[in-house]
């Protein structure tokens, strides 16, 4: 069958807009009863996201389109998780792992499972399911949720990530240089280690804008998992990660896996994390653009960015140096940011400086990127409740 394009959106013609304006309309319905300032939170964010699913609809023709992502089961709970990558799934995919024993060892909670194991062991008892329309039907006799996030913030974090960090120099980096800069040097053809933000969106929103493949971790959250197509009992957002996985895990009658998780357990696990995954990269590059020295400084920077390590600490690159293996800067590192870190450690300061780093980070992007961006997220801000021109990113532009 032919394939449309519209707004960035690739549709599959077939006739479903009958049964998709029904679910926007029940969609509220099978909420939680919002006996609770979350559940009524919880409330409003479903009600938001069926409002604007009966507007598209009527313009667009969502009826027709079929999502990109997949969902984790459970169940013992009847509980189904769609996944959305950067916003909070390497944690639900550990809570899923430990609740269908899917793990190796014997871990004492979700938290010791590696982050390496929740994305990339072998699943043997868990259920992985794609979101094809008879599974969607499926997952309406179950407790399903997903998780949202601000789209600007998304992107910015995954740029971080994968990009000012080597995850995806390989895969990705090196083709986004190729194809949009004409006097790249030989080094970053090979290795993709030096994409700027601005190419990285210009890239993504082109790609997405004429239907073509991009990675999850930058598609636009309605195409993984659209409130128009699935019966959601709970969104949860990101900048309330804490309150609304509280308020799941206790309607489902889980809130053990929470003991004794706290903003530091948090924060020191994903620091960790994030170094042992980022230097056990290593054997996937190729040598020459793998140097230990260079990942530990972008590392720094890069708790700089998400607001664990204040921007006047200088990274120790003298002694680093002098150390011969990547295991030796690997430690070296860790033991330098938490040193820095229980120095200065702050949520609010964390935040605040999370934010005014993102701001900077879109002070180079152009005011046509920002407007195709608008473009191809129009309906993660509309739906999920996402203010589209907040003003400290459009100071000063006209749009």
């Amino acid at each position: 069958m032919a394939t449309k394009i519209n707004n960035g959106i690739k549709y599959v013609p077939f006739d479903n807009r009958k049964s998709l304006q029904s679910l926007a309309t029940k969609n509220v319905g099978r909420t939680i009863s919002p006996n609770t300032t979350v559940g009524k939170i919880m409330h409003s964010r479903l009600g938001t996201a069926r409002d604007h699913c009966l507007v598209a609809i009527k313009n667009v023709g969502l009826s027709t389109y079929l999502l990109h992502g997949y969902a984790l089961t459970y169940p013992p709970k009847n509980m189904v998780y769609c996944i959305t990558p950067k916003v909070g799934c390497t944690f639900w995919k550990r809570i899923f792992r430990f609740l269908n024993k899917d793990y190796v060892g014997e871990p004492k909670n979700p938290f010791d499972i590696t982050r390496m194991f929740s994305h990339f062991g072998p699943i043997n008892h868990m259920e992985k399911i794609d979101l094809t329309p008879g599974n969607i039907t499926i997952l309406a006799r179950n407790f399903t949720f997903t998780f949202v996030r601000d789209p600007y913030a998304r992107l910015w974090s995954a740029y971080v990530d994968k990009f000012l960090l080597p995850d995806f120099w390989v895969a990705f980096g090196k083709n986004i240089v190729a194809q949009n800069r004409p006097n790249a040097t030989q080094k970053s053809l090979k290795c993709g280690h030096d994409v700027s933000f601005r190419e990285f969106l210009q890239h993504i929103l082109n790609r997405i804008k004429l239907g073509r493949r991009v990675s999850s971790h930058y598609l636009p959250i309605h195409q993984l998992c659209s409130p128009c197509h699935i019966h959601f009992d709970a969104i949860g957002k990101l900048e309330t990660f804490k309150q609304d996985v509280d308020y799941i895990l206790r309607r489902l009658g889980l809130s053990f896996l929470m003991e004794n998780y706290t903003f530091q357990t948090h924060e020191e696990d994903e620091i960790v994390t994030l170094i042992d995954y980022n230097f056990w990269l290593e054997k996937r590059l190729p040598e020459e653009c793998f140097d230990p020295v260079t990942i530990a400084e972008r590392l720094w920077k890069a708790l700089q960015l998400k607001g664990y390590l204040d921007e006047t600490e200088t990274f120790p690159e003298d002694s680093m140096k002098h150390l011969n293996k990547p295991e030796t800067i690997r430690q070296e590192l860790k033991d330098r940011v938490f040193k820095s870190l229980y120095a200065r450690r702050s949520p609010d300061r964390h935040w605040m400086t999370r934010r005014k780093w993102l701001v900077e980070g879109y002070k180079p992007v152009s005011n046509f990127v920002l407007k195709e961006l608008l473009e191809v997220f129009q309906y993660d801000f509309e739906m999920f409740g996402y203010q589209k021109k907040p003003a400290d990113i459009f100071e000063g532009r006209y749009l």
